[in-house]
């Protein structure tokens, strides 16, 4: 919800203030006239600024194309003396706007970029986030930076997605923006609830929701994630719900007669098990992996899931257990346990120099680290500070978080993967603490930004770069 509209918009005084602040811009004599006539015009046109903000966004947006008013309304809006509704926002392009909210409020947004820097992301994207983001929410919203609470971001997310106009493309982007946007007020202390990572992500009710299937059937299923999610780390019950959805999809399209799935017997799972090796991809990788078949490792997770579903069923005795056990060991298909092979001594050098040049230092930080100290990508964003230990004689270690198989280990360090750890720690600055993804306690992370903005930065080194280092050809 926004804040009480400000007082009505004098048509006269606004002209004057407008003008005033037209003449401190250093425009031509010719310019200032122009502004002068359409402002004038605009104003007598429309004495009530608030009622014609009430018309239709596609009916204002081809005024302004013709009347050329749109930098009296920025000005307004930056005066707080106008809100931007989101659907005008939906369609219009905001030129000047970020400028015109930055100069009712400096101190505010010069201490959100400071949060933004201290977060090590590249200026270019601190600037997206303030002028394309906090910038809308304040001439949606009204006030200053230091009003935001996370209610205030929570509602601005909320009329976003309620906003028809919106395309997907534009809806993605302010998703990632707003994901910024909470993660620069929480460093700059505006506000005091950390960020959490896919605040946007949909529940598991809203998974089972989005796929046909008989009420009974989804209600069993539902309960049994929920049950396992207890245990489960959010990964594995995401892989859980991708498994079982496939299933309940198959019932529902080639034997819909079948209600709960106490009804199953050993000739549906014999046509699933069928079914399930040539399907294809689904979900949000649908339309990437169009016209082709899922892996075996994803066939054989999904044989196990459902294997492990009635088996649960039975030994927990709920009624919609079958009666007789339907998947078995021989349904499970057997994948391929080919040995690690080692890159050669001087692939490796090609593939670490190439890690070297990459401009962006967490990739490149982050790269060298994975090889140098032989951890998953979830440990590498879980590192703490204080984790290097130097034990003299016996060299310097570090302690690796609990990872996937939730086991702490020490792992011996080359000169070159300390030296880089130092980098990384240096570069960090000070940070707030955040809540550790595992414990949830407050952790000195020794990337702050771990959330969306680190799955943004890492990514493979770039195979174009390898190429030209002579990457040798193998098969």
């Amino acid at each position: 919800m926004t804040t009480a509209w400000p007082t009505v918009v004098d048509p006269d005084s606004a002209l004057a203030d407008y003008l005033d602040h037209v003449a401190t811009l250093g425009l031509g004599g010719r310019a200032v006239r122009g502004r002068t006539r359409i402002a004038t015009a605009f104003l007598v046109a429309h004495p009530d600024l608030r009622e014609w903000m009430d018309q239709p966004a596609s009916d204002r947006l081809t005024e302004l194309r013709s009347t050329g008013a749109w930098p009296l309304l920025c000005h307004l809006i930056g005066r707080d003396e106008l809100r931007l509704d989101l659907e005008f926002a939906a369609v219009k392009n905001l030129t000047g706007l970020g400028s015109a909210i930055e100069a009712r409020d400096p101190d505010g947004f010069a201490a959100a970029r400071t949060a933004g820097l201290a977060l090590g992301w590249a200026p270019s994207w601190v600037e997206t986030v303030l002028g394309e983001c906090l910038a809308v929410l304040l001439a949606w919203h009204g006030g200053l930076v230091s009003g935001i609470t996370n209610d205030t971001v929570n509602d601005f997310d909320a009329a976003l997605a309620a906003t028809q106009a919106i395309p997907p493309s534009s809806r993605r982007a302010y998703r990632n923006r707003i994901a910024g946007l909470r993660q620069v007020l929480f460093e700059a202390r505006i506000v005091d609830i950390p960020p959490r990572r896919r605040v946007w992500a949909r529940s598991y009710a809203q998974r089972f929701a989005d796929v046909p299937m008989a009420d009974a059937i989804r209600e069993t299923l539902l309960r049994y994630v929920t049950v396992r999610a207890a245990v489960l780390r959010p990964k594995s019950v995401e892989s859980l719900i991708n498994d079982l959805l496939p299933f309940a999809d198959y019932l529902t399209t080639h034997h819909p007669e079948i209600a709960s799935l106490d009804r199953v017997d050993r000739s549906h799972i014999e046509g699933f098990l069928v079914w399930n090796r040539t399907r294809s991809w689904r979900g949000q990788r649908a339309a990437a992996g169009a016209g082709r078949t899922i892996s075996r490792a994803v066939i054989q997770s999904t044989v196990l899931s459902l294997r492990n579903l009635f088996d649960d069923l039975t030994e927990w005795g709920w009624e919609q257990a079958p009666p007789r056990r339907l998947v078995f060991a021989a349904d499970v298909p057997k994948l391929d346990q080919p040995l690690p092979r080692a890159l050669a001594p001087d692939v490796d050098g090609v593939v670490m120099n190439a890690v070297a040049g990459l401009e962006d230092p967490f990739a490149r930080i982050g790269l060298t680290v994975l090889r140098g100290a032989g951890l998953r990508v979830g440990e590498l964003l879980d590192l703490e500070l204080g984790r290097v230990v130097d034990y003299g004689p016996a060299g310097t270690w570090l302690k690796a978080p609990l990872g996937k198989l939730a086991a702490e280990r020490m792992v011996p360090l080359s000169a070159a993967t300390v030296a880089v750890l130092d980098e990384w720690s240096t570069q960090r600055g000070v940070c707030r603490p955040l809540p550790h993804p595992r414990t949830g306690a407050l952790t000195d992370l020794n990337h702050p930004g771990s959330d969306a903005h680190t799955v943004i930065c890492v990514r493979p080194v770039d195979r174009h770069v390898v190429q030209r280092s002579t990457w040798p050809r193998t098969r």
